[in-house]
């Protein structure tokens, strides 16, 4: 495609028939005509983005992207409790979509997160008054797209940026385009494995620009990431930072899915007391039974003080119920305000109530159990109903995660410190869930055994 900075603006119906980028370009250009750039408010920035992307490996930058013009709506909440979720489950930076009219973006937005992380502005930009825009509301970083400004108008734009203090991610598509940026001088060259005029991702090709490029200097992975697995693949081809979008912005668990890009969450379940919460503290998740027959159920007045203790530990806290009875269920949730709500066999005709209610959903399932859509979550267990004790094939688990990348899951039963990696690694789950393994009798959680079990599941490389 032809550069099309500083050329006059296409009609919108002419740019729309040479594919979907330039009538991105296009709306871009609109967009400094009429001075959308010109009052940008105030931002604070935070650093450099480049060394927060590659101080560890790999480098966490998390998308605000209200919607896309491929999938349309994404965002599930307000905008910045987004960025605040992100940041806390370890995201090392931000990419603040600011074009209005296919992503819904804000130059507010960019303001507004630049005081939470370093902040990528990311936008077509096309002309120097986008780049006063990203100084003036705190960002640290710009987007270029070497697509669009072919190689004299993106030498222009990135001397622009670097001298106004911004540094410059530089996007290519494919070999071709990797090996044409070489030696260019960006501060970071990011793989866009998405075509943005087809908008198909092309994750083979995309490895191939990333070993290209990762001979030279620093490289990110730019689209297409999905889980851990995806995290793992994109370093082994040469890139120090990931970009993630889509499965954080749908996920209602946002700090959690980020979470587990890195690496694996540990859930200890059937916690009764406070003292309970204290010795789990140091896992991710935490569970609390409410239950007619388990020996590890809490008393149901004690529930909104158990999840408010767990809460203040900095631990997600998920109600377990397996009551066939939905009003029972929906009171419960509704007096601890729990994170998640996981419903094992009878309990899942309690699904529909509780998203309603605005609950994210865990559901449990048996190895060969069908899986509805529509969940938060899924547990892997032996049997529906939960607290078996038994370990099943995880292998048959990760045949049917395949079907579910970028959904969290659980892998459970039977689960100890000794059992945990090996069956995060042949199932491919997010986390793993464990409770009767971790006691010394029926509801009595051993201190040793559950720190133990919480530092096998975070420590695992699956």
């Amino acid at each position: 495609m032809p550069p099309l900075a500083g050329s006059d603006p296409l009609p919108v119906a002419v740019a729309a028939k040479r594919g979907a980028l330039e009538g991105l370009v296009v709306a871009a250009q609109r967009r400094v005509a009429d001075g959308v750039y010109d009052n940008a408010p105030e931002g604070r920035k935070h650093g450099s983005f480049v060394a927060a992307v590659t101080a560890r490996s790999p480098g966490i930058i998390a998308e605000l992207k209200p919607r896309s013009p491929s999938e349309g709506p994404l965002l599930r909440m307000d905008a910045m409790a987004y960025a605040d979720e992100v940041v806390a489950g370890g995201a090392d930076a931000l990419s603040i979509l600011t074009d209005a009219d296919y992503f819904g973006g804000s130059l507010s937005n960019l303001a507004q997160a630049s005081r939470l992380a370093p902040c990528l502005m990311k936008d077509f930009i096309v002309a120097e008054p986008q780049l006063d825009a990203a100084e003036r509301a705190g960002a640290a970083a710009v987007l270029l797209i070497e697509r669009i400004l072919g190689p004299e108008r993106r030498a222009e734009l990135l001397r622009a940026a670097q001298d106004r203090g911004l540094e410059v991610l530089l996007e290519v598509h494919g070999a071709r385009e990797a090996t044409s940026v070489q030696g260019c001088r960006a501060d970071l060259v990011g793989v866009n494995a998405r075509d943005l005029n087809t908008f198909r991702v092309d994750r083979a090709g995309a490895d191939v620009a990333l070993r290209t490029l990762a001979r030279e200097g620093p490289v990110a992975l730019l689209s297409g990431v999905r889980d851990r697995r995806d995290v793992q693949e994109a370093t082994a081809a040469g890139a120090q930072a990931v970009l993630v979008g889509t499965t954080l912005l749908r996920s209602r668990l946002p700090r959690l899915a980020a979470r587990s890009l890195r690496r694996p969450l540990a859930k200890v379940c059937g916690l009764r007391t406070v003292a309970d919460v204290e010795v789990a503290r140091g896992a991710d998740l935490v569970g609390f039974v409410l239950s007619d027959r388990s020996p590890r159920a809490a008393a149901s007045e004690e529930l909104p003080r158990l999840v408010a203790a767990a809460r203040a530990a900095g631990l997600a806290t998920v109600l377990v119920s397996d009551l066939d009875d939905t009003p029972r269920i929906l009171q419960a949730a509704r007096s601890a305000t729990p994170d998640i709500v996981q419903l094992h066999h009878a309990a899942a005709s309690a699904r529909g109530a509780l998203q309603e209610a605005g609950f994210a959903v865990f559901l449990a399932v048996e190895p060969d159990q069908a899986l509805p859509e529509g969940v938060d979550g899924f547990v892997f267990d032996s049997i529906a109903a939960g607290g078996s004790g038994r370990t099943h094939d995880w292998t048959a688990t990760r045949a049917r995660l395949e079907g579910l990348r970028g959904t969290l899951s659980l892998v459970a039963g039977g689960l100890d410190a000794k059992n945990a990696a090996d069956a995060l690694a042949a199932s491919g789950a997010s986390g793993a869930d464990a409770s009767s393994r971790l006691e010394t009798a029926p509801g009595r959680k051993d201190e040793a055994a559950v720190r133990a079990f919480i530092a096998a599941v975070q420590g695992a490389s699956a």
